[in-house]
């Protein structure tokens, strides 16, 4: 009779402390008891919150439908939903696939397939009287791109060359003399990027930069980033060294639940390492900083006396704290944008001349994991075109 007294007098204690601690809002640990199908599981050593598990799949597959968990204060990880709102009950790695060409010009491609998994090939060939730019072959990588260039048949014929069609695209206009237009579309499953409306230009250039339709589970490989960062930091040194134009940088920073202090804390290098990196190019940049949950907080105005000097802006990046936006786990990625707009809009009413505005460049860096949780603030589409005037 004592031992089941003692054993119910534990049992209630025991309940009495657990409420407690979720009254109080006492952190609670994760369970450690996670799976993936198909692939590992990298767990955290104290899953504490805010500390995150990863998910490793073979090479030629993702983990669906999150690469990464994180430990919330409830002692649950972050649900099982990807970026687009799709729920999973169960962790899966997903074969890896390349998007599809939906429309070639001038030409012909084969195979033909709906889906065109790791490894597979694909053959471009052009029309009588039309010569390829680009790639004949291409072959799907295993990270969910096509190796080599855009293929393209043209004939020479037009004041710009045939723009193409980027894989997974439509486009719109066919007039590829001075001051044609051409516009492309992306289906929702895709994240366009690049240039979705191109001006054919007195140089006989298209304006923009090449657009593309990506697969939502496609990745940059390490290599790819470094060139293309280098390439725009030599871009960047060769327009300075040759014009009076200004650099202005924001960089912005995700620190909502869904990204996890480890990956923040990641974000918060790559950012310290690109100023780092832009300083020995010896370029020269005003730098603002705005870091966004649920709300957005500008860190540094370009008003401030610490923006032009690399190392006061590294100290800034440093003091940076994640746990400062435990309290509202949203991500705002508008009201950031917002943020950049306001900060644009302040620093042109101090250019007192026309002229010195308009030696004015400004580049953003978002570092975020695109989990968009949050209502997009319709006027941001106005307000960013008109500070850009």
């Amino acid at each position: 009779m004592g031992e089941r007294r003692a054993a119910l007098k534990h049992l209630f204690c025991t309940n009495v402390i657990l409420l407690l601690n979720l009254h109080l809002g006492v952190a609670q640990l994760c369970n450690l008891d996670i799976k993936i199908k198909g692939g590992d599981v990298i767990l955290p050593r104290n899953p504490i919150p805010g500390s995150i598990l990863h998910y490793v799949c073979p090479d030629g597959a993702y983990p669906y439908p999150v690469a990464w968990r994180v430990c919330q204060r409830d002692g649950s990880w972050t649900p099982l939903l990807s970026d687009s709102r799709e729920h999973s009950i169960l962790a899966s790695c997903n074969p890896m696939t390349c998007v599809q060409p939906l429309e070639f010009e001038n030409g012909e491609f084969y195979p033909r397939k709906s889906v065109y998994k790791v490894g597979d090939k694909i053959q471009f060939s052009c029309y009588s009287g039309f010569r390829v730019y680009g790639s004949s072959f291409l072959s799907c990588q295993s990270n969910g791109k096509w190796n080599g260039s855009l293929p393209i048949c043209d004939d020479d014929e037009a004041f710009c060359h045939n723009p193409g069609i980027p894989f997974g695209s439509r486009k719109s206009g066919k007039d590829y003399n001075l001051e044609g237009v051409v516009t492309y579309t992306c289906p929702a499953n895709l994240i366009p990027s690049g240039t979705l409306k191109r001006v054919c230009l007195s140089n006989h250039q298209w304006s923009g930069k090449e657009p593309s339709c990506e697969s939502r589970y496609s990745f940059d490989t390490a290599e790819d980033i470094e060139e293309a960062l280098n390439n725009t930091m030599l871009s960047l040194l060769h327009r300075q060294g040759n014009t009076e134009e200004k650099l202005n940088v924001y960089l912005l920073i995700d620190a909502s639940q869904s990204v996890g202090k480890d990956n923040f804390q990641l974000g918060v290098g790559f950012l310290m390492n690109l100023i780092l990196k832009m300083s020995n190019y010896a370029i020269q940049a005003k730098y603002a900083i705005v870091v966004f949950a649920s709300q957005a907080k500008t860190k540094l105005a370009l008003t401030e006396k610490a923006n032009q000097d690399p190392k006061a802006v590294i100290n800034i990046l440093k003091e940076l704290s994640y746990s400062e936006f435990e309290e509202s786990p949203g991500t705002n990625t508008g009201e950031a944008l917002l943020q950049v707009v306001a900060l644009i809009n302040s620093y042109k009413q101090q250019q007192r001349l026309p002229i010195l505005w308009n030696q004015n460049k400004h580049i953003s860096f978002i570092v975020t994991d695109g989990m968009l949780n949050m209502r997009w603030p319709l006027q941001y589409g106005t307000t960013s075109q008109d500070c850009y005037e």
